[in-house]
């Protein structure tokens, strides 16, 4: 499993071990960036499961860093959290208009921030636990589709071969390494579609590095 990151973006020196206090009974990593530019970067690189970030920062405004974590296809998941000491209405309204997900006033109460920062822990597994779901039921339907158009001719295959291999007992060697290659083959198509019916938790891989994923059926889990 991933290990749960926490990205604090906030340039005030003084404050961040405070809110690293406050978050010290979470079981996460906690990373720290003193600036929008950075806690971008870090966000790229470490992909945390939340972000808490000040308002006002050097480099990208915590309103500017949110816009840009919650366009990016591989981050736009993540909850973000705006700390601002601003109380006026409509700059709260503008902070959940940005993408944030929840915003708390500065200074925080420890225990508010640790409950908010957990909520939006459980609602980030949540939401992978839900994804995973989806993927498993697009596997299971492409499956059952795959089955369907798959097993008369994959029987048609094993059945031809079983008769070549029985009407031909003297058959040369050559010729029947090639025919049990056709059967193992065959076999290893049904093992396939077999598994991606039954799969209850995914794994992936990279296909081609840097390239696609795909799903590694050999260190999936199976009913």
């Amino acid at each position: 499993m991933n290990k749960t990151r926490i990205l604090i973006a906030e340039d005030d020196k003084g404050f961040i071990p405070l809110l690293k206090r406050f978050l010290s009974e979470i079981d996460a990593e906690i990373l720290i960036a003193e600036d929008g530019n950075e806690a971008y970067k870090k966000a790229i690189t470490y992909q945390p499961s939340l972000i808490i970030s000040d308002w006002m920062m050097p480099g990208l405004t915590g309103e500017e860093l949110c816009q840009k974590i919650k366009t990016n296809d591989y981050l736009k998941a993540t909850y973000f959290i705006m700390l601002t000491s601003r109380d006026q209405t409509e700059d709260l309204v503008n902070s959940l208009k940005s993408g944030a997900d929840d915003y708390i006033s500065k200074p925080p109460k420890p225990q508010e921030l640790s409950a908010r920062v957990q909520t939006g822990l459980r609602i980030v597994q949540l939401q992978r636990e839900l994804t995973e779901l989806q993927k498993i039921k697009s596997i299971r339907e492409t499956a059952i589709t795959a089955n369907h158009e798959i097993n008369n001719p994959l029987q048609s295959i094993f059945m031809n071969a079983e008769l070549i291999l029985a009407k031909n007992p003297h058959m040369d060697d050559w010729t029947r390494k090639a025919i049990d290659k056709i059967i193992t083959a065959a076999e290893r198509i049904r093992d396939v579609t077999y598994k991606m019916g039954n799969i209850i938790k995914s794994t992936s891989t990279d296909y081609t590095p840097g390239g696609p994923t795909i799903i590694d059926l050999d260190k999936s889990e199976f009913d």
